[in-house]
């Protein structure tokens, strides 16, 4: 099931911006005992909540402070505040040193995904099983690992798609 594409008509080139791959890499960490509609939600909460929904020029300049108290206003953004805390902080002193725009360039399947992923705190097998499923609905041509459904999953992808569009230029 694919509703749209963001893909470019370029070979190679990245089918999302920044702030949408960071969009996805933290709804993937943040994705766990909670529903997806809220996980999203919340993930585009916290991107606000750092003041890197509209721009990353801030994001160089985020603290783990920073982070703490994005993670301690109300309402909560997750369950696991501390953890979140933690493996978010991680994912930024990772996406600090890497091309953000090249993580999800050229994947063409489950294994090339889990290569790249791996090394962010938080994100496991599953959770990149869930991920890949989320890329191919959004116009990716990732080949899975075997097979996956979940109702719940599959009725969060319009909210996927609202945010996305709202992480879109600028």
């Amino acid at each position: 099931m694919r509703l749209i594409n963001y893909r470019t008509n370029k070979v190679g080139e990245c089918m999302f911006n920044e702030r949408q791959t960071i969009f996805l890499i933290w709804c993937t960490i943040l994705n766990q005992r909670d529903k997806g509609d809220r996980i999203i939600k919340n993930t585009y909460e916290l991107m606000r909540r750092l003041n890197i929904q509209d721009t990353l020029d801030a994001f160089y300049d985020i603290s783990m402070e920073n982070v703490e108290d994005a993670f301690s206003l109300k309402p909560v953004t997750h369950c696991f505040p501390n953890v979140m805390t933690s493996h978010i902080w991680s994912s930024i002193m990772i996406l600090r040193t890497i091309e953000i725009k090249d993580i999800f360039a050229n994947i063409k399947n489950y294994h090339e995904l889990d290569q790249r992923l791996i090394i962010f705190r938080g994100i496991g097998k599953h959770k990149i099983r869930v991920l890949c499923e989320i890329l191919n609905f959004l116009g990716m041509d990732i080949e899975p690992v075997g097979t996956f459904s979940c109702t719940a999953l599959y009725d969060a992808f319009p909210l996927y798609i609202h945010y996305l569009e709202k992480l879109e230029g600028k």
